[in-house]
């Protein structure tokens, strides 16, 4: 057997054998795909990314079409193939397996006079049958695929010259990437992601950008620092579906709505990252129990749509669910969830409300009401119309009465206790937390067993939540009280009103009253009751649509008027948007506040 050795530093003699399956149908005799399965590799030790340099005029296909009726003849092929001194055309192809070598190589080929030197990297589960010669070099069978090609880079001497004087901490993207990524077979299938309020994306908050593998490390140990906020390019999964399930009810236990558990196809995913091999084999530090990421996947970028293979709704159970663990106390095992926990209550805090504070809490000199200056003893009454919605009004007072400490009563009537804890979530306060530490009372009137003339019952209930505690401001929302007005009638809806306003005086616990009305469902033949209400009230704010008709970039005007101070009212444009509210204020209020 000719011992010339190849130019990479292998010996034909050191020829090795394993197995990967076959994605790309060949047409094969019988004999011959007999014969070359016994000599494939295995799947473990196969990169996922393999390397070919190709240069001027070189096929992807191998040279010579495979034809093995013994043993002899395929070995005979691989020798042939190892022998660089004879140029009778073999069924092979030659890759490698990490970019170094395949530099290397390149290197070689400049030195030899070629011009026009390509890299290609590889997907090499969409390669046909491999053979791993020895080190880093591996054998296909036939051809290399197009469809394997991720990517195809030309190179120039210069670049190959500082590319192969590259330290292993100053590799290219791909590289670093393909380092650290876990072979397909390490990869379980399905895999589960949960989704919830407030993150209902499938794709990461920030692209990678890997320059050395440090990079690449900092980025997963942020990932794995739940209280940090700082965005990384990962979206994690669970391989374990009781664990996933698990995780969806501490999120529903702890005020997150909307739980999702989605189960995905791993093998439509792109660059997988086992946490636990990161940890235990890549020198990556974190102090989170090992049971919190045993099962953690961390997948680049974003999960694709047409990798979801189911979708269901998590609803919440009645016991508790606690992470279980042989060598960790019941405190151990919630400190860093519980920590995870609040920090996304202040990351949701941090992205949502602040824009929202810059616009509603300051309305003006006549009107500015922050959580360090928010205001005891008001009547504050909410109209709105079909074409200006005023519902963003009473989430607004309810996030920043619940912010300023206040004891809460929320009387809900237009929409469902779910609708308004979705809505607190992106604003920033957490219903079910507010609930459990007895600061917010939620009073379903839909739900209540009045008679046709008992709203009193309602009312009563109101004086008691303001008489339990008269250090605390209390404050009293009611979305909305236009069924008051379909159930009992107009003069009941007075009544109730002005038995809430004397809640609002300081005897009574200076409450503040927020009432939303429907100024548009007044009947015309009959006596306006907005007005009447607005007699009432200390604040009235009235959203309203644009006199000019539709605009896309105004969507009303909110007017704002004291009553009994003598202003003028004062009217902001304003703009709702997905988790805020964008105010135009004009004149001089636009120096200060826009």
């Amino acid at each position: 057997m000719n011992q010339n050795v190849h130019p990479g530093g292998w010996a034909a003699s050191q020829f090795a054998i394993c197995f990967i399956p076959c994605t790309t149908p060949m047409l094969l005799s019988s004999t011959t795909a007999t014969i070359a399965s016994q000599y494939e590799c295995d799947r473990k030790q196969v990169p996922n990314v393999l390397w070919r340099v190709r240069y001027t005029g070189q096929s992807l296909k191998a040279r010579a079409k495979p034809s093995f009726r013994t043993n002899e003849q395929f070995k005979r092929a691989v020798e042939l193939h190892l022998n660089w001194n004879n140029r009778t055309p073999t069924p092979f192809v030659a890759l490698f397996g990490s970019r170094e070598l395949a530099v290397k190589w390149a290197k070689r080929n400049f030195e030899l006079g070629y011009d026009d030197v390509f890299l290609l990297k590889l997907d090499a589960t969409k390669l046909g049958q491999i053979f791993r010669v020895n080190n880093d070099e591996f054998l296909v069978l036939r051809k290399i695929s197009r469809r394997s090609i991720i990517r195809e880079s030309y190179l120039t001497s210069i670049e190959e010259e500082s590319d192969t004087g590259r330290s292993s901490e100053e590799s290219s993207e791909d590289d670093i990437i393909s380092q650290f990524e876990c072979s397909k077979n390490q990869v379980p299938n399905p895999l589960f992601r949960v989704q919830y309020s407030g993150n209902q994306s499938l794709k990461a908050r920030c692209k990678a950008s890997f320059k050395t593998t440090r990079d690449f490390k900092t980025a997963v140990e942020l990932h794995l620092q739940w209280c940090s906020c700082e965005p990384t390019p990962f979206v994690s999964l669970f391989a374990d579906h009781e664990h996933a399930t698990k995780w969806a009810q501490r999120l529903l236990e702890h005020g997150y709505t909307d739980v999702i558990l989605l189960e995905i196809d791993s093998t439509k995913l792109g660059s997988l990252f086992n946490v636990r091999e990161l940890v235990d084999h890549q020198e990556i530090k974190t102090s989170l129990p090992e049971y919190l990421y045993q099962d953690e996947f961390l997948v680049l970028h974003e999960i694709p749509k047409t990798s979801i293979i189911t979708k269901t709704i998590v609803n919440r159970c009645e016991t508790s669910v606690n992470y279980d663990s042989s060598d960790s106390s019941e405190e151990e095992i919630d400190t860093p969830l519980s920590q995870y926990l609040k920090a996304l209550d202040v990351e949701y805090e941090k992205r949502f409300t602040d824009r929202m504070a810059e616009s509603l809490y300051h309305l003006g000199d006549l009107l500015t009401w922050t959580p360090a200056s928010a205001p005891r003893g008001q009547l504050v009454l909410l109209e709105d119309c079909v074409e200006a919605g005023g519902a963003f009004l009473v989430h607004h007072f309810t996030s920043l009465f619940l912010k300023a400490g206040h004891r809460v009563c929320f009387v809900a009537s237009a929409n469902t206790v779910e609708h308004y804890a979705a809505v607190g979530r992106k604003m920033g306060v957490n219903f079910a937390a507010c609930e459990t530490k007895k600061q917010l009372k939620v009073v379903n009137w839909g739900e209540m067993e009045t008679k046709e003339a008992e709203w009193t019952m309602l009312f009563e209930e109101l004086k008691s939540f303001t008489q339990e505690e008269q250090d605390a401001g209390v404050s009293i929302i009611v979305d909305d009280i236009s069924p008051f007005k379909w159930r009992f009638g107009d003069a009941a809806v007075l009544d109730f009103v002005r038995c809430c306003k004397t809640l609002t005086h300081d005897k009574n616990g200076a409450a503040n009253v927020v009432l939303l009305t429907h100024a548009d469902t007044d009947v015309a033949i009959s006596r306006p009751l907005s007005p009447t209400l607005a007699d009432m009230a200390t604040v009235v704010l009235s959203t309203k649509p644009l006199a000019t008709g539709y605009s896309k970039d105004i969507h009303g005007t909110l007017e704002v008027c004291c009553q009994n101070r003598g202003e003028e009212p004062v009217a902001v444009a304003y703009k709702v948007l997905e988790s805020t509210i964008k105010c135009f204020h004009s004149g001089g209020q636009a120096l200060r506040w826009n």
